[in-house]
């Protein structure tokens, strides 16, 4: 995460020079956008990096004759680092991403890079394959970070406007939302368009289980009850009106989701 956090400020140093660097008299804004969706996807890599230790192994592979294990899981405060390092970077809108001087050069007002950016995040951070690891490793170790502690961090880093009664910005409103879809769309498909989609990386190879028949669905309906209690507890006292549409919208959504 170090490395990423430098990295990270390095693109933040870089991205408000590049109207300079890449203004060439006669030129187009070709090479500005090209450019610019490099750092994008730099940007990128590094929550990717970070992710890979919530729900990790660490291999080391050995022989019979070395001591040691070949499996051992990332320790629970190394990936509760890694969700503290999206949090910062990505959860909490990375507004630096949205420089008005190279989108106003470079696209029509007609997408977002960075709630892109969140939604596909959000789905590998809630991805069954990464879920299913940590309840493995759950199974082996004791100590390790189980997934109702790990859901439940994830929607308060997500939801943390509700305790404060603080607006909530359309960013975080649409990342709000894509948690509770896909939270639905854990154990109620039908009730949900939503994908459980984003990038995966598979360690190894065998049985996939069912997420129907794993603390998956019950981890997400928990969190689900929980989080109705707390928007209707915020509700009455939304910062404005956007926001209490939204948390209205989010409460029909659960209820509905809990009645099909």
């Amino acid at each position: 995460m170090k490395a990423g956090t430098y990295g990270i400020m390095n693109l933040k140093r870089i991205l408000p020079q590049l109207p300079v660097w890449m203004n060439e008299k006669g030129e187009n804004f070709v090479k500005l956008d090209k450019v610019y969706d490099e750092v994008v996807v730099q940007f990128t890599r590094y929550i990717y990096h970070a992710m890979t230790n919530i729900g990790g192994v660490y291999i080391d592979m050995k022989t019979s004759d070395q001591p040691g294990t070949v499996y051992q899981v990332v320790p629970k405060t190394t990936q509760k680092q890694a969700l503290a390092f999206i949090q910062k970077n990505l959860l909490e809108t990375p507004k630096w991403l949205a420089d008005a001087r190279i989108l106003n050069l470079t696209t029509a007002p007609t997408s977002d890079p960075i709630s892109a950016i969140q939604d596909n995040a959000l789905g590998s951070l809630l991805a069954n394959s990464r879920l299913q690891r940590m309840i493995s490793a759950g199974n082996r170790q004791t100590g390790s970070y189980a997934i109702d502690e790990y859901v439940n961090d994830l929607k308060k880093a997500i939801f943390s406007e509700l305790p404060a009664h603080k607006p909530v910005d359309n960013y975080r409103r649409n990342l709000q939302k894509s948690l509770v879809e896909r939270l639905i769309n854990m154990f109620n498909p039908s009730a949900s368009g939503s994908s459980m989609g984003g990038m995966t990386i598979s360690i190894s190879v065998g049985p996939v289980l069912d997420p129907r028949k794993s603390d998956i669905v019950s981890v997400a309906k928990a969190t689900l009850h929980s989080l109705r209690t707390e928007i209707n507890a915020a509700i009455p006292g939304a910062a404005d009106r956007m926001t209490r549409y939204h948390l209205m919208d989010l409460k029909e959504r659960i209820d509905k989701a809990f009645k099909d």
